[in-house]
């Protein structure tokens, strides 16, 4: 806490430890969620294009194309719901201490509303950003599944694999797209974490603090946490 008052924050400590509390709690607890997420639908999805490959190389093809889409998703997310989330958090803290204010009555209550509109707003804001991710997703899911279950049984149909090979094919294709889904969202809940990882950060750096008072929180976390150490 010494080092907060080094630099430069004038705001009341109480507040500080309640903000830089909540988001460490956040932080932890998408960093759980996201390992117990990403890894078993990352190897899902690699094995199943694995076993797709086995099956036709050029269906396996199809499948990693179709693959592309979650990726860009995922990476129009992450730019979005950052700021989003960033937004959110600031809202957040600041009902902490306007709780506590209004309580006591050491503010006025209107206060409290106005900032209660703030956070509605910014989390709408974010669920607005999660519909995008999932109904995209969803769609490329399912349309991308579809084209490869009509590649596979226009084989079938040539001779060119047996009925084995394509239920083979349509199975490990609809858990490949499944996987793929689950594991760029898990990648998407982590940009979410990096706006509250550079909150609880800026506390505790010179450099950090004058990257937040300059209006730098935008620059990506490596390049600033690399200043900060004088990398």
């Amino acid at each position: 806490m010494l080092k907060i008052n080094e630099n430069g924050n004038n705001e009341p400590l109480d507040d500080v430890i309640g903000r830089v509390s909540s988001d460490i709690d956040f932080v932890i607890w998408n960093i759980n969620a996201v390992l117990t997420t990403l890894l078993p639908n990352v190897f899902t999805a690699v094995a199943s294009t694995i076993t797709i490959f086995s099956f036709n190389t050029s269906i396996g093809l199809a499948m990693l194309a179709s693959s592309a889409p979650y990726m860009l998703l995922a990476e129009y997310y992450s730019r979005k719901a950052e700021v989003a989330r960033l937004e959110e958090r600031r809202a957040y803290s600041a009902s902490i201490a306007y709780i506590r204010d209004a309580l006591y009555e050491r503010r006025n209550g209107d206060l409290l509303n106005n900032v209660f509109s703030w956070w509605r707003k910014a989390i709408t804001n974010l669920i607005w950003f999660d519909r995008i991710y999932w109904g995209f997703g969803l769609f490329t899911q399912f349309s991308s599944a579809a084209a490869i279950s009509y590649m596979s049984i226009e084989k079938a149909r040539k001779g060119e694999i047996d009925v084995g090979t394509l239920a083979g094919i349509i199975s490990a294709a609809l858990g490949a797209h499944g996987a793929m889904l689950n594991a760029m969202w898990a990648l998407c809940i982590q940009s979410q974490t990096v706006a509250a990882i550079k909150r609880v950060t800026i506390y505790f750096t010179q450099e950090l603090y004058e990257a937040k008072r300059n209006g730098k929180m935008g620059m990506p976390l490596a390049k600033v946490i690399a200043r900060a150490l004088k990398i």
